[in-house]
């Protein structure tokens, strides 16, 4: 994850309808995905099923686990697109906000990858069973 701590769940989630799959992913962690936006966009614009077909050996009720709910304004600039479509605005928005903004989240991000996230990650792949597979 860009943020937060893995959970190793022992699942591969795998289609040719990525709708599909992403409603899948969000029904495993709790979610529902009609609260997930690009889900409901995509889904609408018929680019794929919010109510997939699921085979395997695993029920998806088998195997759903509460994770942290993220809090994307906090992390991302997309929160500014509404301003930017103001005309008048669209300039000073983009030159001053909108760039600087996107350094500061990379610079966010990877400040937390070096010192939180790397830490996760290595902690699930040597505590998981599958670390041999990354050597």
């Amino acid at each position: 994850p860009a943020n937060g701590t893995p959970k190793v769940m022992d699942l591969i989630l795998a289609g040719s309808d990525l709708v599909s799959v992403d409603s899948t992913a969000c029904r495993i962690m709790k979610i529902d995905p009609n609260e997930v936006e690009y889900l409901r966009t995509a889904s609408k614009a018929g680019l794929g099923s919010m109510n997939p077909k699921v085979v395997g050996e695993v029920k998806v009720s088998d195997v759903a686990t509460e994770f942290a709910r993220a809090n994307p304004q906090r992390y991302y600039t997309m929160g500014m697109l509404p301003l930017l479509k103001r005309k008048h605005l669209k300039n000073i928005a983009y030159n001053y906000f909108w760039i600087p903004g996107r350094f500061v989240v990379k610079l966010i991000r990877n400040s937390w990858y070096a010192g939180e996230g790397k830490k996760n990650a290595m902690n699930v792949l040597g505590t998981s069973g599958y670390s041999e597979q990354w050597k």
